[in-house]
């Protein structure tokens, strides 16, 4: 499949049982390998995403949640290098998409702040990608807000980005799923249900 049809299905699988996989094995504090195996997905189909570090504030009402500085001043612990920021998603510049595979954790049902759906995938404007400009949106009865920061270098160094073992298992998964929904090609179909190809082939001298 061309990368435009399949770019879809990738989605979809990434929502149907990706943050599921990444939640049985990393829990539900994981922005940061939670990114990485999503971006390594989208690089298995020729996609290309980066990580992104944001400040993300979820409101209800008078209730609001923070990852990252709560009062927006510098102080964050030292993956974040004492930034402001203290979230981490996955943006697709081709594409102008930011995909949030972990926005579940802002699960705060008592005010009004939960049920986020799960990678969180959303357009968002060129000067977000390029760092100048916050993304806003309305989700479930929530605002969310994403203001963007530079990537610390540390957050690049830690065990959870760095490993490829087990987020490459996740990853190997997520992409076993993808293959089994991705429609087969004339050439496929041919190699792997010889017998099958031959009897549509016949099917179709047979109606002609």
């Amino acid at each position: 499949m061309e990368q435009e049809a399949l770019f879809p299905l990738v989605l979809s699988v990434l929502a149907r049982s990706g943050r599921q996989e990444i939640r049985e094995r990393f829990g539900l504090q994981s922005c940061i390998v939670s990114t990485r195996i999503v971006i390594d997905v989208l690089n298995r189909y020729g996609i290309m995403g980066r990580p992104f570090a944001v400040r993300t504030i979820a409101s209800y009402g008078d209730y609001a949640v923070v990852l990252g500085s709560v009062d927006g001043t510098p102080g964050k612990p030292a993956t974040w290098n004492g930034g402001v920021a203290g979230h981490l998603v996955t943006v697709v510049p081709g594409k102008n998409l930011l995909i949030d595979a972990s926005i579940d954790q802002l699960d705060f049902a008592r005010f009004g702040i939960g049920a986020l759906p799960c990678p969180f995938v959303a357009e968002v404007s060129d000067a977000f990608i390029d760092g100048i400009a916050s993304a806003y949106f309305s989700v479930e009865g929530c605002a969310l807000v994403y203001q963007p920061h530079s990537l610390p270098p540390a957050v690049v160094k830690t065990r959870e980005w760095k490993s490829k073992t087990p987020s490459g298992s996740v990853v190997a998964r997520i992409c076993a799923e993808i293959e089994n929904a991705r429609p087969l090609t004339s050439k496929e179909f041919r190699s792997r249900f010889p017998d099958a190809y031959a009897y549509c082939g016949k099917r179709e001298r047979s109606n002609s």
